[in-house]
């Protein structure tokens, strides 16, 4: 035990030196006892202690001397930011390059580090490049140099490699480093041989361009549609001007913005009165129970409130430090928080809201504008959609009036319109129809019969069966309320198809055209199984009412005869859920 026991140097040198001085000087003033001063041996020994003292001291301060100086050499060529050589360490490296060691530098650049430095904060670009850094420093042979060449580009030096060897390198450091985007590297990179340091900066500028033809094909190439795409803030901003709907936007658009700056929840709170109600919410896992979300918030509480009173965006990075904090959010683990109001035609409607939990997230200006972009896009689109829902009123309450005087002026019962329409669009929302096509289903199906205001009364209010000449001048009436309808201003082509081609069948038995299956527009494909099934089961002068299951029954029987076998297949879904 005692002899793996050792004091420091610091301890031993000035203990020998000290002990020494003492023992000399005692001697000198007759401390000690005459037989012993007057051994010349012990006085030797003596001496030669106290020399043995000095000469280690010496010792040890050369050593220290060369401790610090390497540790300054040491420092001088190192990044402090990761540790590998700096670009003056990696220079001093590359001059014992000779043309007998075959050698290859890599040339690296990260991918969308000034995205990281700009939506996050450069302590998250700091910790990206580390760990890049990292990745390069696990996968480096014992004889290869790798240095931070520029701010966010490492140049990597490989003895007795090839290029291919660098590639399978390079591609080991890709792998092992964290990605901004799911589809893209965390890096790009190029290699060339290099043969001598008066060769460096051949090497240097065939990697160099090597290395941006490898980030233009990776940026082109890696879109893997197998998991979740993070678009960068440009391809973002693409993206939301593409999205026509709220909800929409409010789902792929707030919610890629979330993952792009790195937060854990997204909302959008709606003004509802005097209070906010959240109406949307995007949130990691362990944050969906958060039971703040679903609550109902007065207006002029929170930071929220805050947002919209001042019609301004809010951001904090210490969210449990601002005054306005709400205390159960505080309570919830909320660190920072970035909102900004919504407006649709002026007046402030809503706010969005992007929230964070595990770390503390600088609320940059790039950021700020993102998300204002957003709120700016959802205020549009709620415009529109208001402007053209009042639209849609006025033009379907025209409608409505139009569709009942053709149904007063024929003999179908009453509300046949309105059934019929209200058939229709649930078969084409069953269907998963855009919003637009469903307009123009109920506008056909309004003016479906706009024809039969051509057809004499005497025809029109036969209570027997038409004869042959009869039922021609009838068929007429597709045709003729197609005229007709192309005369009203802006209705749509969908809302025409229904009318000219709703008594055409899928096996091309129908009038006015005997088009068959897919020729057949959809929408009155749709409307036709509507329109049948609406007066089978309505009693009509020619025949009474038919019980509901009955008049299922022979839509299906009549499916690849008379309609569209999907059509009837969802309807009859439909009807019978």
């Amino acid at each position: 035990m005692l002899g793996a026991f050792r004091l420091p140097r610091q301890i031993v040198l000035p203990t020998i030196v000290l002990t020494s001085g003492i023992v000399l000087t005692s001697i000198q003033e007759g401390f000690f006892p005459q037989t012993a001063t007057s051994n010349p041996v012990w006085r030797t020994a003596l001496q030669l202690l106290l020399v043995a003292g000095f000469v280690w001291i010496m010792v040890f301060n050369v050593q220290t001397m060369l401790h610090r100086f390497k540790r300054q050499h040491r420092l001088a060529n190192q990044d402090n930011l990761t540790g590998l050589l700096n670009r003056t360490g990696m220079q001093r490296a590359l001059h014992h390059l000779t043309p007998q060691r075959k050698a290859v530098l890599i040339m690296m650049d990260l991918n969308d580090l000034k995205s990281i430095n700009d939506l996050r904060g450069h302590d998250a670009g700091d910790q990206h490049i580390q760990a890049v850094a990292q990745a390069i420093t696990e996968a480096l042979p014992k004889d290869a140099a790798a240095s931070r060449w520029g701010g966010d580009e490492f140049l990597v030096i490989l003895l007795h490699s090839s290029v291919a060897q660098a590639d399978h390198f390079a591609q080991t450091v890709i792998k092992h480093s964290p990605k901004v985007r799911l589809t893209l590297p965390a890096l790009a990179f190029g290699a060339a041989q290099v043969h001598s340091y008066e060769d460096l900066q051949r090497a240097i500028a065939v990697a160099d361009q090597r290395m941006y033809e490898h980030k233009e094909f990776t940026k082109s190439t890696h879109l893997d549609t197998t998991v979740q795409h993070v678009p960068s803030a440009e391809e973002f901003m693409r993206l939301i001007e593409g999205l026509t709907s709220a909800h929409e936007l409010l789902r792929r658009g707030l919610e890629n913005l979330r993952l792009i700056l790195g937060f854990d929840a997204s909302s959008y709170y709606e003004l509802l009165g005097t209070s906010l109600q959240s109406v949307y919410i995007s949130s990691t896992q362990e944050q969906q129970e958060a039971p703040l979300h679903s609550l109902k918030r007065d207006v002029s509480s929170g930071l929220l409130g805050q947002a919209m009173v001042t019609n301004s965006t809010i951001g904090t990075a210490d969210y449990p430090s601002e005054g306005r904090a709400m205390p159960e959010w505080v309570a919830t683990g909320l660190r920072s928080l970035l909102a900004t109001p919504v407006r649709d035609a002026g007046s402030v409607v809503g706010v969005l809201v992007l929230m964070s939990y595990h770390n503390w997230r600088p609320i940059t200006p790039h950021a700020r504008r993102l998300l204002e972009a957003v709120a700016l896009r959802l205020g549009y689109i709620l415009e529109h959609e208001r402007v053209l829902k009042q639209v849609e009123l006025t033009v379907e309450g025209g409608l409505m009036a139009l569709g009942a005087a053709l149904e007063a002026r024929d003999v179908e019962s009453f509300g046949h319109t309105q059934r019929v329409v209200a058939y229709a669009e649930k078969l084409g929302a069953a269907l998963g129809l855009p919003r637009a096509a469903l307009i123009e289903l109920k506008q056909g199906a309004y003016l479906h019969d706009i024809g039969k205001l051509m057809v004499p009364d005497a025809l029109l209010r036969k209570p027997g069966r038409l004869t042959p000449e009869e039922f021609k001048t009838m068929q007429q009436h597709a045709q003729q309320g197609f005229a007709l309808a192309s005369r009203i201003p802006s209705l749509s082509q969908g809302a025409l198809d229904i009318i000219l081609y709703h008594h055409e069948n899928w096996d091309g038995g129908g009038y006015p055209s005997g088009r068959s299956a897919l020729q057949i527009p959809l929408l009155a494909r749709i409307f036709t199984v509507c329109d049948v099934y609406e007066a089978l089961i309505s009693v009509r002068p020619y025949k009474p009412a038919w019980p509901v299951d009955v008049a299922l029954s022979e839509i299906g029987a009549q499916a690849g005869k008379k309609f569209d076998p999907q059509v009837v297949a969802a309807f009859l879904k439909l009807m019978r859920s």
